[in-house]
Formats: C-alpha cells, sequence, structure tokens
C-alpha cells in the first residue's frame, strides 16, 4: 500500500511507504526514481521523524511562489521547501491550525491535499487544503487560516466515492495540473486505498476511473510494495515523550529572529530534531514550545545540539548557539556563542 503522498510538481507525484519513497511520473506512467530511501530525494528530512511513516503530504504550490510541501506525522507537521531541499520550519504541532482540534483532525490524518476550489457558478479558483481521516473531511482555507467546512462524511462531500468504497480509511490522495486550454475547467485528484485506485474529476463531482487495481491505474508501479494491499504500522513504537521550550536571547537586539536547528544526539550517534526554521521569511521568535513522542529513551540521549543564528538584515547575522552540551536529564540546557544564547528545557517522560 502507499502511505502517504504529495506533488513534487505539475507531473510528478512522490510516494511514501515506511522509510522508502518512488517519483512517479503520471502522464509517462513509470517510475522516474526510486525505490530508495526518503532521506535520500528529501536531504532536509535526514535527522527528523519525518524520513519515514509519513501520514499525509500536500504540496502548497500558488502561482508565483516557490512549492512548499507539508508533511504530516502523527500529530506534528513540518513545512518543507522543494526548491532549496530543505525543511523551512518545523515540527509544529497540528493543532496550531484553528478548527482542527475541535474538529478531531489534530491528529493521524489519513491523506490530505492541497487543491482547487472553484466559487459557483463560475468564479475564480481558489486553493484549499483537503484533509481525510476515518470517514470525515474537512476543508481548511489557508489564505483566512480558517476551518471552512466540515467535520463532515466523506460521502458527503464527495459524491461517488461511497459506492465505490473509497468514502473511509483512504491512505492517499494527490492531484494533478494541467495546462491545457481545453481540460481547463477540469481537475483531477486521484484516491488510493490498500491495492485500489481511482480518479476523480473534482469540479464534476463524479468518479472518472475504478475503482481497479494500483497496478492497472498507475501500471509504473507493478512489482513495488506499493502496489501491494500489505499495509505498515503508522510509526514506530513510542518509548518516551518530550516536552520542550527553547527561549532565544539577543543582548544586542530586543527580539530576535531565530534560524538553524535544534536536536538531541543519542548512543547511535543519530541525531533527533527538534525544532528547525530556515533564513526566508524569518519571524520573529522569543519562545517556542514542542510536544514529540520519541522512539528512544531518555538513557539513549548522549547531547543536546544547537546552531542557531539570528537574522539581521544589512548587518550581517549574529550568532546565538553553537555545539552541544552533555545531556543530563530532565532541565534547562543553554547554548551559547558570539552574539547570544539558547535555552532548552526539556522534561521527558
Amino acid at each position: 500500500m502507499i502511505q502517504a503522498a504529495t506533488n513534487r510538481n505539475n507531473d510528478t507525484v512522490y510516494f511514501f511507504r515506511g522509510d522508502q519513497y518512488v517519483a512517479y511520473n503520471n502522464p509517462d506512467s513509470k517510475i522516474t526514481s526510486g525505490p530508495s530511501r526518503i532521506a535520500d530525494a528529501w536531504p532536509g528530512l535526514e535527522d527528523t521523524q519525518f524520513a519515514s511513516d509519513l501520514d499525509a503530504g500536500a504540496t502548497q504550490s500558488p502561482a508565483g511562489r516557490a512549492p512548499v510541501a507539508y508533511l504530516f506525522r502523527g500529530d506534528q507537521y513540518l513545512r518543507y521547501d522543494l526548491v532549496n531541499d530543505r525543511v523551512v520550519s518545523g515540527p509544529h504541532a497540528l493543532a496550531d491550525w484553528p478548527g482542527l482540534k475541535k474538529a478531531g483532525f489534530d491528529r493521524d490524518l489519513d491523506a490530505a491535499v492541497w487543491g482547487a476550489h472553484k466559487t459557483p457558478p463560475f468564479g475564480r479558483e481558489v486553493y484549499r487544503f483537503h484533509f481525510f481521516k476515518g470517514d470525515q473531511y474537512i476543508e481548511f482555507d489557508d489564505d483566512n487560516n480558517q476551518l471552512l467546512r466540515g467535520p463532515m462524511s466523506i460521502a458527503d462531500a464527495w459524491p461517488g466515492l461511497k459506492k465505490a468504497g473509497f468514502d473511509r480509511d483512504l491512505d492517499s490522495v494527490f492531484t494533478t495540473s494541467s495546462w491545457s486550454l481545453r481540460e481547463r475547467s477540469r481537475q483531477y485528484l486521484y484516491f488510493t486505498r490498500g491495492d485500489q485506485y481511482l480518479r476523480y474529476d473534482y469540479y464534476g463531482k463524479q468518479v472518472l476511473e475504478g475503482p481497479e487495481t494500483i497496478t492497472e491505474g498507475l501500471p509504473g508501479l507493478k512489482g513495488t510494495e506499493f502496489a501491494t494491499a500489505e499495509s505498515l504500522p503508522s510509526h514506530p513504537t513510542v518509548v518516551a515523550h518530550a516536552d520542550c521550550t527553547f527561549t532565544f536571547s539577543n543582548p544586542g537586539e530586543g527580539e530576535p529572529e531565530p534560524y538553524g536547528k535544534i536536536w538531541l544526539k543519542t548512543k547511535s550517534g543519530n541525531g533527533f530534531r527538534l525544532w528547525t526554521q530556515a533564513n526566508a521569511s524569518v519571524p520573529t521568535v522569543t519562545t517556542a514550545s514542542l510536544s514529540v513522542d520519541l522512539p528512544f529513551s531518555a538513557a539513549d540521549i548522549t547531547e543536546v545540539c544547537a546552531t542557531v543564528d539570528e537574522s539581521d538584515f544589512g548587518n550581517g547575522d549574529d550568532y546565538l548557539a553553537r555545539g552541544s552540551k552533555p545531556f543530563t536529564g530532565n532541565g534547562t540546557y543553554t547554548l551559547t556563542a558570539d552574539d547570544g544564547s539558547v535555552t532548552v528545557s526539556l522534561t521527558i517522560t
């Protein structure tokens, strides 16, 4: 089965399963890279929990702006820069999206897609996040940062999916874009569930193809585990839980604009990223918090590490934190550099 999917560009969709991916050219119906490790194609995910066992993905590609992928896992999400192959920011709590917690969509999504919504009867196209979980669906307006529709049953929101057996427990949803004038009035969405597939006309609100097997609908996946009905556990076993608070300080400036990363190092030598912010549209942040499940225990942690700078347009960036501190248990760890500091408060249970 496919665990998650998201578009990389107009023609290519990435399918995810465990820690593996394939890049699939939809018009040519063939794999262009993979199967291989997700982090091989998405190097910014290398030391994050998002390098395996994704729940869902959705690529936001507004006109005139670089595409950004949203990757969802458990109760967390992050934003990924598809042009520069780096994490823009995250992980963040899904509950930070207004309305998602109340709707029951603040963790364990089944599928997501960012796609068109046309205002009736012949209005302009606007774009929304579409989220699926169990037999429920919501539509989120990212322009105005609000829940627009739902929760409501998938069967009510998407005519034809109930008859096709796709009205619950979806594995992935993705879209394709067409530059053809003849196709301008149509938006195609693709749904997968187990080893089944269908193609859907979003504006016409009807199933166009399927249900049929993935090998029939996506023939380039034939012979791969992505085309089977075999499922995988959603996530590795949770061993511990971390509550983290990060405090950024630059005595030379009252409101720091920090970027960089903060992570834990384990006995295996691997890193586990707790916070990332790219040096692009850096927000002013004095503190940030995160609550996250860990696939290892406190006894496995050896160091608390940070490389954090402060964006300072025109004067050269300041250095807030460099290096690491030995992990000695729950408490605070202050890492410094020439111009400031970052304090990491950790409680691991």
